[in-house]
């Protein structure tokens, strides 16, 4: 999102826009460097809205989400998403929960990073479908290496 933004910002302003990615801890590293930057309006984070909500409950941050950042638009929602390796048999939520409680501790689930929102998501699905995965988390995005097995 953040590089389609970059490239459309680029050529509106006919300035340059260079996308710095720090993933890791929930976004926390991204935006702490963003809060310790100079307010000139150089550098911006994109971020998760999880930075500013459940990472406070999660983490001992180096920032102040409240006081350190002013929010300008939102970019983008979106639904969180299950998606299963086309090598997993099951063709349905509930043909997946099956295979998983026949199958306990064999099936993964892949998030953005500990106490990320869709770590906690994942927790939440295990709970409610009483299963057992095992997290796998990710700096950046698990879904091209879930895509492909």
């Amino acid at each position: 999102m953040a590089r389609m933004l970059a490239e459309k910002l680029t050529q509106s302003m006919k300035q340059t826009v260079v996308v710095d990615n720090r993933p890791g801890a929930g976004g926390n590293i991204g935006a702490d460097l963003v809060a310790k930057a100079p307010a000139d309006g150089y550098t911006v984070l994109i971020g998760a809205s999880g930075i500013f909500t459940a990472n406070q409950h999660l983490y001992k941050l180096p920032f102040d989400p409240r006081k350190d950042f002013t929010s300008v638009t939102l970019l983008y929602t979106g639904a969180p998403l299950l998606v299963v390796s086309p090598k997993v048999e099951a063709r349905s939520v509930q043909e997946l929960i099956e295979s998983a409680r026949k199958q306990p501790g064999r099936f993964t689930f892949a998030s953005y990073g500990s106490g990320h929102v869709s770590h906690i998501i994942g927790e939440m699905f295990k709970q409610a479908a009483g299963i057992d995965l095992l997290h796998v988390p990710y700096k950046n995005s698990p879904l091209p290496d879930v895509m492909s097995g």
